[in-house]
């Protein structure tokens, strides 16, 4: 859905930055700024997500940034990652719930 998809990619920019700036709570951090920017879109947007949708998919952004995630002896990079995995979350938990 698009509004999975753009709240994916605004995890990502937000969490990035979150991450960046606040590297001591890094965890913390992000996983705040996700949820965060999850309400304040649903809100803005009028977005059918439920908060458990939010949560789950800030937890997995949050995950994805904060774990190193490797393939072989390549690490693959948190900003294609991101959005993708966050997304995968959301759209189990909507498909499911």
């Amino acid at each position: 859905e698009k509004e999975i998809a753009i709240l994916a990619l605004l995890f990502l920019i937000f969490g990035d930055i979150a991450s960046f700036y606040l590297r001591k709570i890094r965890f913390l951090a992000v996983f705040v700024t996700c949820l965060v920017v999850g309400l304040i879109f649903v809100n803005v947007s009028g977005a059918n997500l439920s908060s458990t949708i939010i949560l789950i998919g800030a937890l997995a952004a949050t995950l994805t940034e904060t774990l190193p995630l490797k393939i072989g002896k390549f690490y693959l990079d948190d900003n294609l990652t991101i959005p993708i995995f966050s997304a995968l979350a959301m759209s189990l938990v909507k498909l499911f719930i």
